[in-house]
């Protein structure tokens, strides 16, 4: 299996594993934690093995804001324009984040995105202001990243998932039996009074799937940008614990549930690009 972490590391294991397609994954805690052995980069290696050789420079927490800016911009922008590197795809997991944990004034944009209502309509619990500023701050951020490959490395691929529907819940990462961060979402939405399940698990679809939304919009803009269809691939429940199947804490899924999820949206794809090069 070819794994690093860094781009010196992948670039022996490249030199080990000349004929693996070359993926640099870039982002959120989707990518880099809860645990080693339970995020979207391992799970991506256990899966392809040495057809691919995987770099993995993401990094829990990070928002569009820090992989567009500074250090890890310029890190970015080496590893993609460089042609030393070979990369063939760039996979992007960052959204998520800007989304639910993003603070904007003192507040998580979690927090900003909702309000107190009343009723069975999920629409009339979110701010449809603030969802639309923030959606758009993404497909900018977004557009930064995708005309820089564009005119760097126009042969390169870029790909992002949409997450899947996440279960509200007091449920935290933990590492070992310590609670490390969390829960996000659960607490923020019984702070505006929305304390039914179904109803908070409602209203998280809506907003999910409107990034969703935004990311094919931007496939139909950009030809090598591809969106992993992520939603919906873990199971539906119609009640739930705190400790749920494929889920690891309130916003992860744990190494079963990425397993499902690079079996079903990621390999299949990019096996195919990897027999188009063949």
């Amino acid at each position: 299996m070819s794994y690093a972490r860094t781009l010196p590391a992948y670039t022996t294991n490249q030199w080990q594993n000349p004929k693996g397609y070359n993926i640099l994954l870039e982002g959120d805690s989707w990518a880099d934690i809860p645990v080693f052995t339970s995020n979207l980069g391992w799970s991506l290696a256990l899966a392809l093995k040495d057809k691919i050789n995987l770099c993995n420079i993401s990094h829990s927490g990070d928002l569009m804001d820090e992989l567009i800016q500074g250090p890890q911009w310029r890190r970015l922008k080496k590893a993609i324009g460089n042609r030393n590197y070979k990369f063939d795809l760039l996979i992007l997991s960052a959204g998520g984040n800007d989304i639910l944990l993003k603070k904007v004034d003192g507040q998580t944009n979690i927090e900003r995105l909702l309000k107190s209502a009343s009723g069975n309509e999920p629409n009339a619990y979110i701010n449809q202001g603030v969802c639309n500023e923030i959606m758009q701050l993404l497909v900018d951020q977004y557009r930064i990243v995708l005309d820089y490959c564009q005119s760097a490395n126009p042969d390169l691929k870029v790909a992002t998932h949409c997450y899947d529907f996440i279960y509200p819940r007091n449920k935290a990462t933990l590492a070992v039996i310590v609670k490390v961060a969390g829960p996000w979402v659960w607490p923020a939405m019984n702070g505006k009074g929305i304390t039914e399940p179904a109803m908070q698990r409602k209203i998280m679809k809506i907003l999910l799937g409107e990034f969703r939304s935004k990311m094919l919009e931007l496939t139909q803009q950009y030809a090598n940008f591809h969106l992993f269809d992520t939603q919906g691939v873990l199971p539906e429940l119609q009640q739930w614990q705190d400790d749920i199947d494929n889920w690891h804490d309130e916003i992860h899924p744990n190494s079963d549930g990425f397993r499902k999820l690079v079996e079903q949206c990621l390999k299949p794809q990019i096996e195919n690009w990897i027999a188009q090069q063949d």
